[in-house]
């Protein structure tokens, strides 16, 4: 941990982050630099690389001139992207110590890019080649207009205006405009949340048994806000917002398993399991 200046901490951003070196750098630094951040928690969830290297050392690069909490929360092994949130959420409510109102979870990879295959080419030969950037490439226009994101994504939520706010990272026009213009974005890793939201889905599901696991979190937040009411009957989904992220993507699986086939086969995993996890959530009541 870094330490910093004490105050009361209404908003923590949380990465999980399994084999990240190329990217997490430049995540970490929006997020400390984002205003309505009140401190960052990276959680590096069995990585065989350098992420937390790369972690301490883009935050040593911010933390010259803010005075937020940054802490790395290291798992021995890998246990999984739903389990990684959840320790970070346990680091936020011990940072926030009664005060936490928002969590904002972030995915580690977020690129800048003005075309997504070039990136990911680049991107891709620099992994080949077993470079560990992911600090120095990062520009400051990605890294101040991701965290303006984040401001924006904090902000609905802060001021209780929104229950949570579902971040949409770039992808093409025809696609952008059917997530934002249909009830869709359910398993968009960029996310800000009521903490209270939070501690309510789980312990909802931990009394029915049912455990929160892998790449299912973003269908039991879904589901949990479709079929729970606020105290005036409106279904909590009607509470959620939505804002598109222009100017940033997710590095492509094809470039993390390393080819075509063992990229499918990631997507196909991570879908699966979120695919398992709205019939788990919905199904079962």
């Amino acid at each position: 941990m870094i330490p910093t200046e004490s105050g009361e901490i209404q908003s923590v951003a949380i990465i999980p982050a399994f084999n990240e070196e190329g990217t997490v750098g430049g995540v970490v630094r929006a997020a400390l630099r984002a205003k309505r951040v009140g401190a960052v928690v990276m959680v590096n969830d069995g990585s065989a690389d350098e992420t937390s290297k790369v972690a301490y050392q883009a935050a040593e690069l911010e933390i010259t001139s803010l005075t937020k909490p940054f802490i790395v929360a290291d798992h021995t092994t890998n246990q999984g992207k739903a389990e990684a949130m959840q320790t970070g959420f346990a680091y936020a409510e011990w940072l926030g110590d009664g005060a936490l109102k928002t969590v904002v979870f972030l995915d580690a990879d977020p690129s800048p890019i003005s075309s997504r295959a070039t990136y990911n080419r680049k991107l891709g030969t620099r992994i080949a080649n077993g470079a560990s950037g992911g600090i120095i490439d990062r520009p400051d226009e990605f890294i101040n207009l991701f965290a303006g994101y984040l401001d924006e994504l904090i902000r609905p939520v802060s001021e209780d205006e929104k229950i949570m706010t579902i971040g949409l990272l770039q992808r093409n026009w025809m696609v952008d405009a059917l997530r934002l213009r249909l009830n869709w974005g359910a398993l968009a890793g960029n996310r800000a949340v009521n903490a209270e939201l939070w501690r309510s889905m789980l312990s909802d599901y931990q009394q029915r048994g049912l455990e929160i696991t892998g790449w299912q979190t973003e269908a039991a937040l879904n589901t949990y806000t479709r079929k729970n009411r606020d105290n005036n009957g409106t279904k909590l989904n009607r509470h959620i917002g939505k804002l598109l992220m222009p100017g940033i993507v997710n590095v492509g699986s094809r470039v993390k398993a390393g080819g075509f086939i063992s990229g499918l086969a990631r997507m196909a995993s991570i879908n699966g399991q979120a695919l398992g996890g709205f019939a788990k959530y919905g199904l079962r009541s």
